[in-house]
């Protein structure tokens, strides 16, 4: 065997999980930069990552599966971090991190911190430089992701890809998302000639905690999602910068008012296609 011409850019760890049948459950790819690797140093942009549970029966749904689908059937948790603020960069924000997560809507219900979870986690390089202040609160500078891809027409094919694994309707929670996480992913996916599936719904967190504040008649100071984690926790979330931290902290604090969450979601949600950008 011919040995390769070039060195070896990335590792890609892979994971398989499977049934007695040997058939498989579940899938994980984490890719680390070969350099990372040689200096055994700890960086910020340490993967790209992309985790998938699966039936192994390969069943279709039953016809009362089917008929319930008029409800979200899963949620996506969103997060993105990005070069700055959009009314401070004239609206060219690039995206530096995105993380989705994706929980069925029965394990929301239930308040089910559940084991199935579908995951695409991706860093880019935004071709523009990183406001101090978005370095600070993602901890991704321009020379950390100086080897990362940009977010090209590649990256609207992976993520449609990814979301047409998932059983529909599917459903978007942003935290401020409708200002910030919407428009900034709808005018990246423009720019690269793409677009998501048309029935993908959206929801803005903040807008259910806002909601839910009125229901309990209380007055919160701060819609910051790291001060209701704290308040929820009484422990300050540490891993919150990065865009996974983020979501997983988004999750818990949904979960704290599942059934409500639910209901209200199915009520507010939108198509992520309305979205302006």
């Amino acid at each position: 065997m011919s040995s390769p011409t070039e060195e070896i850019s990335n590792f890609a760890f892979l994971h398989i999980k499977s049934d007695k049948n040997k058939r498989m459950t579940q899938l994980c790819i984490s890719a680390i930069e070969s350099e990372i690797i040689v200096s055994g140093n700890a960086k910020r942009v340490d993967n790209k990552t992309i985790n998938l549970c699966f039936n192994p029966s390969g069943g279709e749904q039953s016809e009362m599966m089917s008929l319930l689908t008029k409800n979200i059937s899963n949620f996506a948790f969103l997060h993105i971090s990005s070069t700055g603020l959009p009314e401070r960069e004239g609206n060219n924000t690039r995206i530096t991190e995105l993380c989705i997560t994706v929980i069925e809507s029965k394990n929301i219900v239930n308040g089910v911190h559940t084991r199935v979870k579908n995951k695409i986690n991706l860093c880019f390089k935004p071709g523009k430089d990183i406001t101090a202040e978005a370095v600070k609160q993602s901890g991704l500078s321009n020379s950390d992701l100086e080897n990362q891809a940009s977010f090209s027409s590649e990256v609207g094919n992976c993520l449609n890809g990814f979301l047409n694994l998932i059983d529909g309707p599917i459903c978007f929670v942003a935290h401020y998302g409708n200002e910030f996480d919407y428009p900034i992913l709808r005018a990246a996916l423009s720019r690269a000639g793409q677009s998501l599936n048309e029935n993908i719904l959206c929801v803005d967190s903040t807008r259910f905690f806002q909601y839910h504040e009125r229901v309990e008649q209380r007055i919160r100071q701060t819609w910051a999602l790291r001060d209701i984690y704290q308040e929820l926790t009484s422990i300050h979330p540490t891993s919150s910068h990065t865009a996974e931290g983020f979501v997983d902290c988004l999750i818990y604090c949904v979960s704290r008012y599942a059934h409500d969450f639910v209901i209200w979601a199915n009520k507010d949600a939108r198509t992520f296609s309305s979205i302006h950008h």
